[in-house]
């Protein structure tokens, strides 16, 4: 039976209370997860959810949160549920390695980090983990990452060498036409580079892979939006269920943006849990519980999110190795100097759960 993560609502006494801004309450349960409240962040999440099924972005953090909280099978969900929507999130990418790491499964954890080196290369705590994966696999730990020819693309993308940029990208999908990430780094260098026809395009094979794709809703939008059609409104609202407040795509489109950043409020949930209740980590392995903690009892999920997945399939290779459980680490929720804008890799991720 496939665990997925959420509260039961006989075991949490709750309430809302003041308006919060969406922005301020991910903030507010970062906050939780650092300190170590995972049940709470459930609830709050699962709260959210019901008022936007389709928040991205809750996604990730509950997945953060399972993590956390050593649930990986429900972290894995959400991180892939969050790739089905923002397949160039850097945070969803090294979580699934954290996962596969536990697992044992050593290329599948090389894999994932790999997509997150090529985001965020500057990331320092990136970097050091997959020297240490790289340490493991052939057992000397490389002293320097050299730039994968996809980081080195995207390097060029952000430098403004948009040409060079697009030919490096058709030509890595060329040899992996899997790999959605680089589809979507495409139609944003072709978009960018004002090659709107053809990042018409890209951008609707990123669409017939992954149906919700941020990213690419986003560019279909601005660039129907500028030249007057009528299918704009469908994929800009489309967007703005993945992303309420349109950050997403205020950073990407900056003042040209069809939808402007606005504070979207709702009331804050009062969390009040029942004086019996322990969260799933914290009971004895010897002392079973007899009803389900908050993190193993099903969220619902929305249906259009049951049948999406997050891409191809990554290293064809078994991991050899078991390795015993690692603690997880702290450099997870480190944020980069410079985060990137979120959608882009058909994450070559394993098979759909």
């Amino acid at each position: 039976m496939h665990n997925k993560v959420g509260t039961d609502r006989r075991r949490v006494r709750s309430k809302p209370m003041a308006e919060i801004s969406l922005h301020e309450y991910v903030k507010e349960l970062r906050d939780l997860i650092e300190q170590g409240r995972y049940d709470e962040v459930v609830a709050h999440g699962r709260y959210i959810l019901e008022h936007y099924p389709k928040y991205l972005e809750i996604y990730r953090v509950l997945g953060e949160a399972m993590l956390e909280a050593g649930q990986d099978d429900q972290a894995e969900d959400m991180f892939r549920r969050t790739l089905s929507g923002d397949p160039e999130n850097y945070v969803a990418y090294a979580g699934m390695s954290v996962i596969h790491d536990r697992r044992g499964d050593l290329e599948r954890a090389l894999w994932y980090m790999e997509r997150a080196f090529e985001l965020t290369p500057e990331n320092k705590a990136i970097r050091t983990e997959l020297r240490r994966l790289y340490g493991r696999k052939t057992g000397v730990e490389p002293g320097r990452l050299e730039l994968t020819r996809a980081a080195l693309a995207r390097v060029h993308a952000r430098g403004g060498l948009y040409p060079r940029a697009i030919e490096e990208f058709r030509a890595l999908l060329k040899e992996d036409p899997r790999r959605v990430d680089l589809r979507v780094a495409l139609a944003e260098a072709l978009w960018r580079n004002e090659q709107w026809v053809q990042a018409e395009e890209a951008a609707l094979e990123v669409l017939d892979a992954l149906p919700f794709c941020l990213k690419a809703h986003l560019i279909l939008g601005e660039i129907y939006h500028r030249t007057g059609r009528e299918e704009a409104e469908e994929h800009l609202r489309a967007a703005q269920a993945l992303d309420p407040e349109n950050r997403v795509a205020a950073a990407l489109f900056e003042e040209r943006s069809p939808l402007p950043v606005q504070e979207v409020r709702l009331p804050r949930l009062e969390y009040t849990p029942s004086e019996e209740e322990r969260p799933a980590w914290a009971v004895a392995v010897e002392a079973p519980s007899t009803e389900l903690d908050a993190l193993e009892r099903p969220i619902e999920i929305p249906a259009w999110l049951e049948e999406v997945t997050a891409g191809g399939p990554p290293p064809e290779e078994e991991a050899a190795e078991e390795e015993a459980g690692i603690e997880v680490p702290s450099w997870l929720v480190e944020e980069p100097s410079a985060e990137a804008p979120p959608p882009s890799a058909e994450e070559a991720a394993p098979e759909p759960a």
